[in-house]
Parts: C-alpha cells; structure tokens; sequence
C-alpha cells in the first residue's frame, strides 16, 4: 500500500519581513522514529 503525506507549516508575521534585505535560512529537524521532519524557517538581517 503506497499512502501520499504532506507537511505544511504555519508561518505567521511574514507581513511583518520587509520586501528586501534579508535572506531565508532553513534548518531542518530530524524527529526519532518519524517519518518526517519539520523546517524552521529564519530570516537573517544584515547590520
């Protein structure tokens, strides 16, 4: 049996990134005995 999974996660604020001047980090996260993960989504700002 083949069964499909997707993964959708929440992000809220994204109105509050400005439209440039930053740049998306992703850091994935390995959960013992899951099938899958989850990414963190983190926006980096340059000073």
């Amino acid at each position: 049996m083949v069964r499909a999974y997707g993964h959708i996660e929440k992000m809220t604020n994204l109105d509050q990134l400005p439209a440039t001047g930053f740049t998306i980090a992703c850091f994935p996260f390995k959960i013992h005995k899951a099938s899958a993960g989850f990414c963190r989504a983190v926006a980096i700002f340059e000073e």
